[in-house]
Formats: C-alpha cells, sequence, structure tokens
C-alpha cells in the first residue's frame, strides 16, 4: 500500500541527504561544461546537456519516488536504484542519446546511490529479488588510493558466472600468494544489491591456494586460469545461498574447517544437496 503524502522518516530524510550529497560529487566530477565546444559532436550533439539530463532525473526519482508504508531507509533507496536503473536502461535504447551521456550519468547516479547504503546491512531473508539468470556488474575499489573512483572490471549474466567472476577476483587479488591482504576489493552489483565474499581469512587463502596455488600473474583471464572445478562449485553453491536468502560467509568456514581441497569439495556437495533439498 503506498501513502502518496506519507512523510519521510528521519532514517529515510538521513539516508536521501547522503545518496543526494554522493550523487552531486559525482555529477561535478563527470559532467563538463555545456559551453565547451569539445564536448560538441559533429551531429550537434552536446554530451554535457544530455549528461546533466541524467542526473537530473536520477535526483527528482531520489527526492519524488513515493514511500510505502512501513518502509526502512536502506528499503526505499535500493527501491530508488532499481527505479534509476530502468531509466538507464530506457536511455541506452534510445537513439537521441548517441554517445550514451544521459544513460550513463544515470548509471553513475545509480552507483553513487548505492555507495550511500550501509555496507554492513545484511541481505533481508527471503527477499533477495534475484534470480539465476540476472544481469551482473563486479565493481573493483584499489583501497591503498581511495580516492580513485570505483570502476566496473567485469560484466555479463546468469548469476554463478557472475559470482565465478567475483570470487576468482578476490581470491586472486584480494588475497595474495604469501597469504597477505592486497589493496583490491571487488563486490557483484545485480538488481539493486551487493554481494561480497565474505567469511574466515583463513578459508580464503586456503581457497586461493587449491585454485590458484602461487600464481602472482593472470595472462588468460581470472576464470580461465582456475585450477579444475573447484570455482565453479564455490560459485554454484554461493548462488544457491543467496536464493535461499543467505550469504556465502559459510563457504570460507567450510574452506577453512576443510584438511584438503578434497574434503572441501565432499563439504560442498553436501551442503548443495541440503539446500536443493530445501
Amino acid at each position: 500500500m503506498r501513502h502518496r503524502n506519507q512523510r519521510p522518516t528521519d532514517e529515510i530524510e538521513a539516508l536521501r541527504q547522503i545518496a543526494a550529497r554522493k550523487v552531486i560529487d559525482v555529477r561535478r566530477q563527470s559532467t563538463p561544461r555545456a559551453s565547451d565546444p569539445y564536448w560538441t559532436s559533429p551531429s550537434g550533439h552536446n554530451y554535457a546537456r544530455w549528461a546533466d539530463k541524467g542526473f537530473s532525473i536520477a535526483m527528482h526519482l531520489l527526492q519524488d519516488t513515493e514511500l510505502q508504508a512501513g518502509e526502512t531507509g536502506p528499503a526505499y533507496l535500493r527501491r530508488v536504484i532499481l527505479l534509476v536503473r530502468a531509466q538507464r536502461d530506457a536511455y541506452r535504447a534510445d537513439a537521441e542519446d548517441e554517445d550514451g551521456a544521459c544513460s550513463g550519468a544515470l548509471d553513475a547516479a545509480m552507483w553513487a546511490m548505492n555507495a550511500a547504503l550501509p555496507e554492513e546491512l545484511p541481505p533481508e531473508e527471503g527477499t533477495t529479488g534475484l534470480n539465476p539468470g540476472s544481469e551482473w556488474e563486479v565493481w573493483y575499489q584499489d583501497m591503498f588510493d581511495r580516492e580513485t573512483p570505483r570502476s566496473v572490471d567485469v560484466s555479463g549474466q546468469g548469476l554463478v558466472e557472475g559470482l565465478m567472476e567475483l570470487w576468482a577476483r578476490h581470491l586472486f587479488s584480494r588475497v595474495r600468494p604469501d597469504g597477505g591482504e592486497g589493496f583490491a576489493r571487488f563486490n557483484l552489483w545485480s538488481e539493486g544489491q551487493s554481494i561480497q565474499v565474505e567469511g574466515p581469512w583463513e578459508g580464503a587463502v586456503r581457497l586461493r591456494e587449491w585454485i590458484y596455488g602461487d600464481k602472482g600473474t593472470i595472462r588468460e583471464g581470472y576464470v580461465k586460469e582456475a585450477r579444475g572445478r573447484t570455482l565453479q562449485e564455490v560459485a554454484a553453491a554461493h548462488t544457491r545461498l543467496i536464493l535461499a536468502g543467505g550469504s556465502g560467509e559459510q563457504i570460507l568456514e567450510m574452506a577453512a574447517a576443510s584438511r584438503s581441497r578434497r574434503d572441501f569439495g565432499r563439504r560442498l556437495k553436501t551442503l548443495a544437496e541440503t539446500l536443493l533439498e530445501h
């Protein structure tokens, strides 16, 4: 039930303001002056004007989207993010947005709003909103130089494939061959939700050894250079956990408790069978 005249709670209003500031910051950093001829294409298309249009649409959605009864701040912002994403997809198919300026601005605004969500917020049980065929993007952040903007490292469709890419990057780049922690951080964004690899560090170190050994460089792709089928099995199990309303933390707990790669494989198979039964 929607309440057209419902006043936002303090929580929602505070989160709105945080998200708005982040969108404004991105807007300032990425939108050139409309008067600059460099940003006008030969056909007369003005990149800056269309980019500004995209950010304006996002801000209107953030401020004007009607509230739902009992809605929390994070739930409200997640819903707004999905509305912004729908606008982005619509403009991607719009021939008038020939340089992708408007859709690009909407995309940037969407991720700025995502950054306003509390990182510690757990998934709501039974309401993931995801399906095995969901589109996804894996985002990279340099934790050493936090001023460097986050960027999309890879994108695609199919949750298992996306989680394979996420786990591969986490295990290879976040976990160093000597067991130390690198500065790369990755998260998978799908259907308005952020997914990260979480769990005991010892489990991540063991998985890194089983999947990549002491390999220090990647030449043919993170997933392609993974050993055996362990990476695919991990991603499949993580997918089932997510669809059941859980997280992947249990996977690293099992890895930390396993005596060997084979023992871990047996535990993972048992977990998968248990999830299928439910």
